[in-house]
């Protein structure tokens, strides 16, 4: 599993390898970080990752925009403290999803499938 970091603070697709540190895109065995501080938002398409946070608690604004499919695979988690939209997509997550304060996810014509690990919503983080 290797870990890949956001660096692309103006925003982008989740699947231009440029956008992320080391010139890679993550992969269902890769744990990614978007992080990096700024106001930005970065879109997928049928992506997965083992692992995924969103946002820090610096009051930035990042946003990831799903379409189709992304499955967080085996007892990856997501820690979110930006906004995870579902744009007619669905998230798959096996592990569980902790919305931070701060944090949300918005479901326009989606499906937020959680596994057994369930979905934690703490310090004002709403769905």
């Amino acid at each position: 599993m290797a870990q890949y970091s956001w660096i692309n603070t103006s925003g982008g697709d989740w699947a231009t390898g440029a956008n992320w540190d080391g010139g890679g895109v993550p992969g269902a065995v890769d744990f990614a970080a978007i992080t990096a501080a700024g106001n930005y938002m970065v879109t997928a398409t049928d992506q997965a990752a083992s692992g995924l946070t969103i946002g820090t608690s610096d009051n930035s604004t990042i946003s990831l925009t799903i379409s189709g499919t992304f499955s967080l695979d085996g007892a990856g988690s997501v820690t979110n403290f930006g906004q995870i939209v579902l744009a007619g997509a669905t998230l798959d997550a096996q592990g569980a999803i902790t919305n931070n304060r701060g944090g949300s996810i918005e479901i326009q014509d989606g499906v937020l499938a959680v596994g057994a690990s369930g979905l934690t919503l703490s310090g004002g983080g709403y769905v």
